[in-house]
């Protein structure tokens, strides 16, 4: 699953990789599609864990900390480089996600007592 999830980053790569900032109808659906996969691989991740760990494990807080973090670096990807006053409709809201991924990252991190404690 873990050899999965490191393809799955390099498609992303390249595929966004070289397009610089250019999002359009295509790429949008292709970062729609992205973050299908990645919700789809924490929940069979999840699944693998959560009849055995309570929902508090740390290796449970990991596997969301990695789903935010993968979805934050996903948009991340094709808005390298962007200036917000400069940024269409398209790429805001693409980065409000970005935020909104980060901010769950760390809350995920901050609010959980395992991660405080390690």
């Amino acid at each position: 699953m873990i050899s999965h999830c490191f393809d799955f980053t390099a498609q992303i790569y390249e595929t966004l990789s070289p397009l610089n900032n250019g999002i359009n109808h295509a790429t949008l659906s292709f970062i729609r599609r992205a973050n299908a996969a990645l919700d789809k691989w924490w929940a069979d991740c999840d699944a693998l864990h959560r009849e055995t760990m309570d929902e508090d494990s740390l290796l449970r807080k990991i596997l969301i900390g990695d789903l935010h973090y993968a979805k934050l670096w996903l948009v991340c990807v094709i808005l390298r480089g962007a200036l917000w006053n400069e940024m269409p409709f398209e790429q805001r809201e693409l980065a409000l996600q970005a935020k909104d991924a980060a901010s769950n990252c760390l809350s995920t991190f901050l609010e959980s007592p395992i991660y405080r404690y390690v």
